[in-house]
């Protein structure tokens, strides 16, 4: 996880290469919570952030399958954090972060077990201005 984060981070794969091991990232059925520290600055790259916010949350999906109490363990909670701030406190959507706030509310429902979050999902739900996708 380490090394692919740095070579993705410098430009070393870009393009479809690129693409590929992020989403390759889901593949992996056993990760540990250093693989999810060692992704987690994917998610706050502009460039790779639409493209690894899924590949990561399944990461946290298939760690939480295998351990207990996932949403205490740091990592987790890193990774979550990081979702919850492209969505915002208020979740306040309009047209330029409407993309972005969709898909970082799929990573999380992608991600399960994350009862944390309810709060931000809350007012995503009953905020009447935000648009009906949300």
């Amino acid at each position: 996880g380490g090394m692919m984060t740095q070579m993705l981070l410098s430009d070393d794969v870009t393009g479809m290469e690129a693409e590929m091991w992020m989403t390759s990232l889901a593949l992996i059925q056993a990760p540990t919570s250093g693989m999810l520290e060692a992704v987690k600055p994917l998610l706050t790259n502009k460039k790779l952030s639409d493209g690894a916010m899924l590949p990561v949350s399944t990461l946290v999906n298939h760690f939480c399958g295998q351990h207990a109490q996932c949403e205490s363990h740091a990592a987790v909670q890193a990774v979550i954090d990081t979702l919850e701030e492209v969505i915002g406190s208020s979740c306040y959507v309009n047209k330029k972060n409407l993309d972005n706030v969709l898909l970082a509310l799929r990573a999380i429902g992608n991600a399960g077990h994350v009862s944390s979050s309810a709060s931000v999902l809350n007012k995503c739900m009953t905020r009447t201005k935000n648009p009906m996708e949300v």
